[in-house]
């Protein structure tokens, strides 16, 4: 409860620090990666779009739609919308991640 309190009292600061951290990632991730990696980049990439279009991907997807036929029995239908999107995305996942990466 004390945590939760924190929390409540001090968001801006928590927010302002969760901002400067994305800022600093994204600028050293910008310096980074102006070296030769692209070739890890794209090897990395293409192990993503196998593992997304193989089996796992489709087990993810098929595991979101059993959560969501789960809650939509439970009456959460918020989090039953949620579960169908992600099953939606997961399902795409492999064609989404080639369209980026190429």
């Amino acid at each position: 409860m004390k945590t939760l309190k924190f929390l409540q009292r001090r968001y801006k600061v928590i927010a302002v620090v969760f901002l400067v951290l994305g800022i600093g990632l994204l600028a050293t991730t910008y310096i980074y990666a102006q070296g030769s990696v692209e070739k890890e980049v794209g090897k990395f990439a293409q192990t993503i779009i196998n593992i997304l279009n193989g089996p796992i991907g489709k087990a993810l997807a098929i595991g979101c739609f059993i959560g969501c036929a789960m809650t939509l029995l439970g009456g959460r239908y918020g989090l039953a919308a949620a579960c169908f999107v992600a099953g939606i995305l997961l399902g795409f996942a492999g064609r989404l991640a080639e369209a980026v990466f190429k």
